[in-house]
């Protein structure tokens, strides 16, 4: 199902990780719960860490170069050309997918984990200290893989959340002057409020949580059912106009013909106390299920729609996902996918003069599989 993922490795952690030759383990992390109770702030990285890339066969990795340390320091400079010159080696089996200096920068100067540049720091600051350490890289990367000469960077990675440091002025100020940046990228943000963290899957115990599938799992497992194998086809996705924004539903098109259709309800649906995903409410509300209707363009009128269900018990479920009546939860088999015989699946029904409808509950989504001969609508 699906085609191998991309994985992005960095993130806010990137920024503080340096570099140590003699370090046995991949990763010496430490966790100061006074600058964040998330993530650790003080790390550092060995070789081993980097030659990890080659133990996902045919996954391309983005590697996350440290930024905010890596432009003010001697000891972040050194890790800079070190680690581009093991990271290179490492994604030089066909796996690199980009390259990425610093993670959200415009939030360097009022980091709730302490600043890590002044707060005069400017939109031309970052441009010039951008453009040296791509320069550093670069020179590392030709050096050790001539290969992978063809720099393929992703930027600008800010935070849509923070004015700070104008994107506009910083690719005037020639962020890309030398054609190396491949990706734009920018960091939407979430409501994390009510999330038990934020990631897909949680390999060990800690003091916050305890390890195991998380619920974005299971929103990985939709996508890449309803995208496919990309390796085998031409896929695009175009949004769907909805009448609220807690709706979204995107249509999907193999060579120019519709195939699957994902409908999203967002509409919030809690079973537990204050949403926390804890403590049970001693009685639940009713849940509400909403009714959808399309309209496809050049769409045979009888055409039989297969459904896959992304459920949960409500949109504060921490564990009890399911996609399809399969569930990745780490208690049933050790995140092995194991098929439940008590969830509903193989549902489908037909469409009635071109109209697709379609009754989603909220706090869930519907993968809708046009199955007919020959070719979709548009």
């Amino acid at each position: 199902m699906g085609s191998k993922p991309y994985v992005r490795v960095g993130g806010n952690t990137q920024d503080y990780a340096l570099y140590n030759a003699s370090l046995k383990e991949a990763i010496n992390r430490t966790h100061d719960p006074n600058k964040s109770k998330d993530y650790p702030t003080t790390i550092y990285i060995g070789d081993s860490f980097l030659e990890s890339y080659n133990t996902w066969p045919s996954v391309k990795f983005s590697h996350g170069f440290n930024l905010a340390k890596g432009a003010v320091g001697a000891a972040g400079w050194e890790t800079l050309e070190r680690t581009a010159a093991l990271a290179c080696k490492a994604l030089s089996n066909d796996n690199r997918g980009a390259w990425e200096y610093g993670n959200e920068p415009n939030n360097y100067p009022t980091s709730a984990q302490g600043p890590t540049h002044p707060r005069g720091w400017s939109a031309r600051d970052f441009a010039d200290e951008w453009l040296n350490g791509t320069r550093g890289i670069n020179k590392q990367i030709r050096k050790n893989c001539p290969e992978l000469a063809d720099l393929v960077f992703m930027a600008l990675s800010y935070d849509d959340r923070v004015s700070d440091l104008n994107a506009t002025q910083a690719w005037g100020y020639g962020l890309d002057k030398y054609g190396s940046v491949k990706l734009y990228s920018v960091h939407k943000a979430l409501n994390y409020t009510r999330l038990q963290q934020y990631q897909a899957f949680q390999p060990i115990d800690t003091n916050k949580t305890s390890k195991g599938t998380k619920a974005p799992y299971y929103g990985s497992i939709g996508v890449a059912a309803a995208l496919g194998d990309l390796t085998k086809s031409s896929v695009s996705v175009s949004p769907v106009p909805m009448l609220s924004d807690q709706e979204a539903a995107y249509a999907i098109f193999e060579r120019g013909n519709l195939k699957p259709l994902m409908v999203i309800n967002m509409h919030r649906y809690n079973t537990t106390k204050d949403g926390a995903g804890t403590e049970p409410l001693p009685n639940p509300p009713g849940r509400m299920s909403r009714g959808f209707s399309f309209a496809a363009r050049n769409l045979a009128r009888d055409v039989s729609i297969r459904e896959q269900r992304l459920m949960t018990n409500g949109s504060d479920a921490i564990t009890g996902v399911t996609f399809d009546e399969w569930s990745y939860n780490w208690e049933l088999d050790n995140g092995e996918p194991v098929r439940l015989d008590n969830i509903t699946t193989g549902e489908t029904f037909r469409s009635k003069q071109g109209v697709i409808t379609v009754m989603v509950p909220d706090s869930s989504a519907t993968l809708l599989h046009l199955e007919q001969d020959g070719d979709g609508g548009s």
